[in-house]
């Protein structure tokens, strides 16, 4: 009983592994376009965030510079 358990448990497991295993360079080929403009975004984000913090901090310098 357990043995048949297991089996039937196992059989839709190698089912779904095999048709993700077909379908996921289909699913990375769709994806591509949503996922590039999302990774691109995100490293902006980090570049941006990081290079405003420099600025914001050259800024503040360079301000009290021009003031005296």
């Amino acid at each position: 009983m357990s043995k048949k358990m297991r089996h039937t448990t196992w059989v839709p497991l190698g089912a779904v592994g095999v048709l993700l295993f077909i379908a996921a360079p289909w699913l990375l080929i769709l994806a591509l376009p949503f996922l590039v403009p999302l990774a691109v975004y995100a490293m902006y984000r980090v570049h941006r965030q990081h290079r405003d913090r420099h600025d914001d901090h050259g800024h503040d310098h360079g301000g009290h510079h021009h003031h005296a």
